[in-house]
């Protein structure tokens, strides 16, 4: 069953996963459109053009990561990349900063919600 097939059952494991699994759609899809157009990218997040590629290379392998493990590590390495990418737009680009900081919400989210169905196992 796929992670958005199993949110329709209500189950809040199934929201985490679903989750995970958004949360690494984005993480691969800002990746490769980072390797692909660095500069349109970085234009359009109002980065730094020498930090494209670098930083879509571990959006990348954090997307992996997400897909690959049930673990948390992936989760907070979500969560601190987009904390990092925050501070550093926040006065180059505050809408951008105001987006990483509510990517990183969302991991830190999964996160607190993923051990709440661990305790009830």
């Amino acid at each position: 069953m796929s992670p958005t097939s199993r949110v329709a059952s209500g189950s809040s494991t199934d929201a985490v996963a679903a989750s995970r699994f958004l949360l690494a759609l984005g993480s691969l899809a800002l990746g490769a459109w980072g390797l692909a157009a660095p500069r349109q990218l970085a234009r359009i997040m109002g980065d730094d053009e020498a930090l494209a590629r670098p930083l879509a290379a571990r959006d990348a392998a954090i997307g992996i990561a997400l897909l690959g493990s049930s673990s948390t590590l992936p989760l907070f390495c979500r969560a601190g990349a987009d904390i990092t990418d925050a501070l550093r737009l926040r006065r180059r680009s505050p809408w951008s900063a105001a987006a990483a900081l509510a990517a990183a919400s969302w991991s830190l989210a999964t996160v607190v919600f993923s051990g709440r169905d661990a305790q009830r196992l």
